[in-house]
């Protein structure tokens, strides 16, 4: 399987398991920012993992590599949070601006994931 198919597959589990955590945080009375922010931090350090493993396939996965990780998904979260903000604020339906700001995360983080992390070297 390509690396961007495999980049793909680990990213679209990674928003299942979020969705998951955040509906059963919903239903176990955490707040919404409560529950968003752990589904958020579950989903993120099991596909930095699944990544490393998988995708990129590094057999040590190091803090350092993951500090990188979580600077990118960090940098594109908050585009994605400003671009869905700007669309919104445009007219268009919050839902679609939610869609159309992931599709575009979803671009720019796996362009930076698979172009800094991917040339580090597999140990």
């Amino acid at each position: 399987m390509h690396r961007t198919a495999r980049y793909t597959a680990v990213a679209l589990g990674g928003l299942a398991l979020d969705a998951a955590v955040v509906v059963a945080g919903l239903w176990a009375g955490l707040p919404l920012w409560g529950a968003t922010l752990l589904g958020y931090s579950v989903a993120l350090v099991a596909t930095y993992l699944a990544h490393e493993r998988w995708t990129l396939g590094v057999a040590h996965p190091a803090a350092g590599r993951f500090a990188l990780y979580l600077a990118i998904c960090t940098i594109v979260g908050i585009g994605r949070a400003g671009m869905a903000h700007g669309l919104a604020g445009m007219g268009l339906a919050d839902a679609a601006a939610w869609g159309v700001s992931v599709g575009a995360s979803f671009v720019a983080n796996a362009a930076l994931v698979l172009a800094i992390l991917g040339k580090s070297p597999k140990t």
